[in-house]
């Protein structure tokens, strides 16, 4: 059947129900709105191993992993119901990775945790630095859960390293540098070497720029030979090079953006270029945690761009401007850092119309 509901609160009663239900909703995303039910943890697990409608199974595991995260923000990670509710994603993903009917790409979906921007959206002060540690933490803990189970697999998955297009191998490679990232996580030399391998053996740029992005994450000897040998391999290629810049500036390391410094003087690096100057520039402005950086560095580092690329291209600076727009939602002492920014960019001579408009109307938020 179908149940209408046409006023502001309808009660339904099924008869004859021999135990409670757990509600799957808004199957098919059958209404493009937000819902917002009350499930408890146990029945989105429930819905995350058992429900037959993809995008709900989805959701269920999404929304299962950001209520932890939210908690382990709230707490530092501390407490029984922090606990709990890890118990309780770990074992449904267990139960996710033996599942041998799901398809690689969808598993590699239910298992991307909630970005920092993600969990940040919904902050009435932006807490950077929790969002990012809760989700590392996150990794971390699934990965030593599942870790023999996630190599397992992955060397199940990786297979021969011969390259195929059709969906189905793209959902395999999909799913395995997923696993891939997990591992990394836990930062042992085996976890590396499996990095190191599948860099120095791709068969195709989706491994080999995956694997790149996880070196370039961890403060070891790896990173910058795997750096180095990617640059020879392909610095005649635009594209790829674009990628590589990106991958650097998107880095976790605390020292990126010392890293972005100096790629502006690579031979590759062209800040009249918009492709080049996103990837480095707009990539290192898009890696939050590093971004707002309590001492303010970053910026006044992008502050810079913004009024270098003003008279070359007002709608790349304008554009660059934007990753200011949380200034209404930090905490004080970022938030008189990221002000005497803007107000430096406000106060130049011969600012464009298009990045004066963005950057007075960020400093106009309370």
């Amino acid at each position: 059947e179908i149940l209408q509901v046409r006023k502001q609160r309808e009660v339904f009663i099924f008869k004859n129900v021999r135990s409670s239900p757990v509600p799957s909703l808004l199957r098919n995303f059958s209404a493009p709105v937000r819902l917002d039910y009350e499930y408890a943890d146990e029945e989105l697990a429930f819905l995350l191993r058992h429900d037959p409608d993809d995008f709900n199974r989805y959701e269920a595991g999404y929304r299962l992993a950001t209520n932890y995260l939210r908690e382990w923000i709230r707490t530092g990670g501390r407490g029984l119901r922090t606990e709990k509710k890890l118990s309780v994603l770990i074992a449904a993903w267990d139960e996710i990775l033996r599942h041998e009917r799901l398809e690689p790409a969808f598993k590699a979906e239910i298992m991307t945790l909630p970005t920092v921007s993600a969990l940040t959206e919904t902050m009435k002060v932006c807490d950077f630095d929790a969002a990012f540690a809760a989700r590392e933490f996150l990794l971390r803990a699934v990965a030593e859960s599942h870790g023999e189970k996630m190599a397992a697999l992955y060397r199940q998955l990786h297979g021969d390293g011969t390259y195929r297009n059709d969906p189905a191998s793209i959902g395999r490679r999909s799913l395995k540098n997923t696993l891939l990232g997990y591992l990394s996580a836990l930062e042992r030399p085996e976890s590396i070497e499996l990095i190191r391998a599948q860099f120095e053996q791709a068969t195709n740029m989706t491994d080999e720029i995956t694997a790149l992005a996880l070196l370039c994450h961890r403060d070891i000897p790896e990173r910058e030979k795997a750096i180095a040998m990617f640059y020879e391999k392909w610095r005649g290629e635009f594209l790829v090079m674009v990628k590589w810049l990106a991958v650097q500036a998107c880095s976790k390391r605390a020292g990126v953006l010392a890293d972005v410094k100096a790629l502006e003087k690579s031979p590759v690096y062209d800040p009249r270029n918009p492709n080049k100057f996103r990837a480095l520039i707009g990539g290192f402005a898009q890696n939050l945690v590093r971004f707002h950086d309590r001492s303010g560095e970053g910026y006044r580092f992008v502050a810079d761009k913004v009024l270098e690329a003003d008279p070359l291209n007002p709608h790349t600076a304008s554009r660059l401007a934007t990753v200011f727009g949380k200034y209404g939602r930090l905490d004080p002492e970022r938030k008189k850092r990221m002000g005497k920014e803007l107000r430096r960019i406000l106060s130049s001579k011969g600012l464009s119309r298009h990045t004066f408009e963005i950057v007075s109307k960020t400093l106009k938020q309370s």
